[in-house]
């Protein structure tokens, strides 16, 4: 449901699940976190964050930045763009303003967890 809804199977259709790319329908974290870090172990470099809302949001930051290797970045849609607000507020509550990289003109912010 909602104004870009869209069927797992079409998604699948247009980024094909590999061993780099993994879907879970359901809620997060509880649909996937397990699953993840048997799947993909832990180390991520890169993590694209599209949860529409404050507290998916918030939930993907406590899941994700453990797992993220140093240098690592936490990519954020929506960020800035009113329909999606908890968004932003989320990721401003957790992260201190000189840890964003903000895009305004595509709504996205970028973190990366520092090195060392």
């Amino acid at each position: 449901e909602g104004e870009w809804s869209s069927r797992i199977d079409d998604c699948k259709a247009l980024v094909p699940e590999d061993k780099h790319t993994h879907y879970c329908q359901g809620v997060f974290p509880d649909c996937i976190g397990a699953q993840v870090i048997a799947t993909f172990g832990v180390g991520f470099s890169f993590v694209y964050v599209d949860m529409d809302t404050s507290m998916s949001t918030t939930d993907a930051i406590a899941f994700f930045w453990g797992l993220l290797v140093p240098g690592g970045k936490l990519f954020f849609d929506d960020y800035g763009w009113e329909p999606c607000a908890g968004v932003k507020m989320s990721v401003d509550a957790a992260f201190p303003e000189d840890m964003r990289s903000v895009i305004q003109s595509h709504h996205t912010c970028i973190v990366e967890k520092p090195r060392g």
